[in-house]
């Protein structure tokens, strides 16, 4: 018998392979809901608290999505000022996974978190 998760946008459970979980899904194509800050300082980033949907291939690594939805969305947002974060895990995604490879399917929601300069403090 095959383990299916129990919901298939994100894995409740273990997570399955990249080739497995992109074989798992009806379509290749995912739409991601990626949710802006709104932020009055970054306005020419159009930060304005809105969500954002891309539909991007399951095999997208992070870094391409940022570049596109930079250019699309965020004025060409330089790609090393953002982060995506899990809603559901809280984790931040690494540039050079793909979304099969964190098991984000259908209706993954992500945050956009403008990297600070600085670091930690």
């Amino acid at each position: 018998p095959v383990a299916v998760p129990a919901s298939a946008s994100e894995p409740s459970g273990p997570v399955l392979p990249e080739s497995e979980f992109a074989a798992s899904l009806s379509s290749p194509e995912v739409v991601l809901q990626i949710r802006v800050p709104n932020d009055p300082t970054q306005m020419a980033w159009n930060f304005y608290g809105q969500i954002v949907s891309v539909t991007v291939d399951v095999m997208s690594k992070v870094k391409s999505i940022k570049q596109e939805v930079s250019h699309d969305h965020f004025n060409d947002m330089p790609v090393n000022k953002m982060q995506f974060r899990s809603t559901t895990t809280g984790t931040f995604l690494k540039d050079s996974m793909t979304l099969a490879a964190l098991n984000m399917g259908p209706a993954a929601t992500l945050e956009l978190v403008p990297r600070a300069r600085g670091g930690r403090k």
